[in-house]
């Protein structure tokens, strides 16, 4: 059976500035294979990073991303809200990540925000050469299909909340149908049932967000293939013998 996998969670979250640069280095400089982000659309068309709809938590700014432009966020402060060491960190874009994600040689899951900015994404994928090396999930089917259209050749997901094993069936019948070949799982979602039941169907199985080692064991002897976790080094460890 194939190693479980460790994703850095908005890179390495639990000490670094959630969806920096910083952060992201940091799981490249640890050996993470793959690291996650959220993005979303400025008011001026870039696509940036960040998981809420407003700046307000992880910058000392304010308003929504949607309201603002790239250069307005290249105002903000998106490090000291975490720790005085980073302040300076800036909002980074999509495009500065794929570039060091493709120059480190590391995977990278891009968790889409909004529902219409799929075909932007895929642009920016393709242009950085990342193609086989990005998976893209959403918790709105529909723009995991966009990309599907936008694309065919990026991995795509679907990111869920909830498993109901009476309709796993039919749920792995319509990402099956529609070409999406992961399923990114909120962890405690995840039985050893429904687990032997997506590899059956050939779905690669991802969990979140797992930050104990006894937990992320567990979830690799279930077959989990990818566990996002804020500490990615720790559950590298703990999974280095598994």
């Amino acid at each position: 059976m194939a190693r479980t996998l460790v994703c850095a969670h908005r890179g390495v979250s639990a000490y670094f500035p959630e969806n920096t640069l910083v952060a992201i280095e940091e799981a490249s400089r640890i050996g993470a294979a793959m690291t996650e982000i959220d993005v979303r659309r400025t008011a001026d068309g870039h696509i940036v990073l960040m998981h809420d709809e407003t700046v307000d938590r992880t910058t000392n700014g304010s308003g929504a991303v949607s309201a603002l432009t790239l250069e307005d966020l290249c105002c903000l402060d998106a490090g000291a809200w975490k720790g005085d060491q980073f302040a300076g960190e800036t909002v980074p874009t999509l495009a500065d990540i794929l570039d060091l994600c493709r120059d480190r040689g590391m995977c990278l899951c891009i968790e889409i925000k909004q529902h219409d900015i799929a075909p932007d994404v895929a642009a920016l994928i393709e242009g950085a050469g990342m193609v086989h090396g990005t998976v893209v999930i959403s918790f709105d089917f529909d723009c995991v299909c966009q990309m599907r259209k936008a694309n065919p050749r990026i991995s795509t997901g679907w990111l869920t909340a909830k498993i109901d094993p009476a309709e796993l069936d039919d749920m792995l019948d319509r990402v099956l149908a529609e070409g999406i070949p992961v399923i990114s799982a909120l962890c405690t979602q995840l039985t050893p049932e429904v687990v032997d039941r997506c590899r059956l169907r050939g779905i690669t199985l991802y969990a979140w967000t797992i930050d104990d080692e006894t937990e992320a064991r567990r979830y690799a002897d279930m077959g989990v293939d990818v566990i996002a976790s804020n500490r990615p080094a720790e559950m590298m460890a703990a999974l280095a013998g598994t």
